[in-house]
Parts: C-alpha cells; sequence; structure tokens
C-alpha cells in the first residue's frame, strides 16, 4: 500500500538487521525489549528508505472480538516526517478492505506525547485506560 509518500510492504528476514538497528533508548522506553528477530506486519518506506515498520497482533486481553492493536517504530532519523500518522492510515485502510477487523485500537504509555499526537492525527477516539496506559480505537470503516 502507498499513500504516495509512504509505502506499506511485507517485512523479510533481510530486513531485520535494520529493523533492530533502528531502536533507539526512545523505542526501549515504551516498547521494551524487542524480539531479536522482528517480523511486523509491514515495513515503513519513504522512497525507497526503510524507516520503520507497524505491526498489529490480537491475544491482548482488553481486546474485544474483532479488534487489534497497533504497534508501530519509525526510527529516530526519521522522526517528525508524519511518517507514523501516515503509516497507521495505510495500515487502517488495510484492515477495512482486506481483513474483518472491526476496530484498531492503540495503547500508549502517557508519556508518549509524539505517539498520543500520532492517535489525534490519525482520528482515533480514547477510551477507558488499560493498566495505566492511554487506550484509543477506531472504527476500521472511518478511514479518511
Amino acid at each position: 500500500l502507498t499513500d504516495g509518500v509512504i509505502t506499506l510492504r511485507a517485512s523479510a528476514p533481510e530486513d531485520n538487521e535494520a529493523l533492530v538497528a533502528g531502536r533507539d533508548p526512545l523505542f526501549h522506553r515504551f516498547m521494551g525489549a524487542g524480539h531479536p528477530e522482528p517480523n511486523p506486519v509491514a515495513c515503513v518506506l519513504a522512497g525507497d528508505t526503510l524507516v520503520g515498520w507497524i505491526d498489529y497482533d490480537t491475544p491482548r486481553p482488553w481486546l474485544d472480538a474483532g479488534e487489534v492493536n497497533v504497534g508501530y517504530n519509525i526510527f529516530p532519523e526519521h522522526r517528525n516526517n508524519g511518517y507514523a500518522t501516515r503509516a497507521l492510515e495505510l495500515l487502517v485502510t488495510h484492515l477495512t478492505e482486506d481483513t474483518d477487523v472491526s476496530n484498531a485500537t492503540l495503547l500508549i504509555h502517557p508519556d508518549n506525547a509524539a505517539s498520543l499526537a500520532v492517535a489525534r492525527r490519525a482520528n482515533f477516539s480514547r477510551y477507558d485506560d488499560v493498566d495505566d496506559e492511554c487506550f484509543y480505537k477506531r472504527p476500521t470503516w472511518a478511514t479518511n
């Protein structure tokens, strides 16, 4: 998928080194250690440059049936270009067009100002907090 600025493409084993190298202290603060062999749903590219990843999963106790939890990381040198918001919009489009998912959700640490801003820009609505983290939802049919 592409919006003309970024492209989401399936991740491949040859992406692992770059995906791990893109972890910085901010990543570790909010995402933990990360898997040593990451396999996200999609890599985020700006032109031909790998700038991050986006992923979703379902085995979370706070999710209702038909919901997925979305996570993402834009590498430090590529942040503040709108790539996370664009990637989230493209992922919601994919979920709308290609899956039976009813809601995309985000669970964001309250100190993660950048991700809180992404949630607002991508039209996610705040719900009750989960484990002291901010919980957001967006129906997949509400794409822009």
